[in-house]
């Protein structure tokens, strides 16, 4: 046998051993997890890994930065609880947003996310390079993505494991 067909066949094993349920749940468990931890980091008193990002949102939105990151904290761990508790339609009403203005942060502060150097395409300039933070929200490319397998999944006949 092959290498490839040997590695083609553990990957056939591996998927007939999970159910689309099983992901589901990993996929809820997951989103919880990554969202209860950033919100509780952002209620700790060490700088979030976002706090200069959410200190520039706040000046642009004329509110405290404590209170805005305080906010976000408690936005957050709620969102991973209502994931926890699989509340789908809950859950979209707090995700949807939280995604929305992750993306808003790139377009309305790009200068403060991207590093040089910018490639000149037409009239428009294009970074090469990106921030650790561009990284961070780029991520919500990935979150946005699962959201999409949870959404069809919540709103399918969900037969396919019965």
């Amino acid at each position: 046998m092959s290498p490839e067909m040997y590695f083609e066949n553990i990957l056939h094993s591996i998927a007939d051993r999970l159910s689309e349920r099983k992901i589901v749940a990993y996929t809820y468990a997951a989103f919880a997890g990554i969202f209860i931890f950033y919100g509780f980091q952002k209620l700790t008193p060490w700088p979030s890994p976002v706090y200069n990002e959410l200190t520039i949102l706040a000046n642009f939105l004329g509110v405290e930065n404590t209170l805005l990151i305080l906010v976000v904290g408690l936005y957050e761990i709620v969102l991973g609880f209502l994931f926890l508790m699989k509340l789908f339609n809950s859950v979209a009403l707090l995700f949807i947003p939280h995604q929305i203005v992750g993306f808003a942060n790139i377009l309305l502060f790009s200068e403060n996310y991207f590093t040089p150097p910018w490639v000149e395409i037409g009239v428009i300039s294009v970074p090469l390079g990106i921030g650790s933070f561009s990284a961070f929200v780029l991520k919500n490319l990935i979150f946005i993505s699962s959201f999409l397998f949870l959404l069809n999944y919540e709103f399918s006949d969900k037969t396919m494991d019965q």
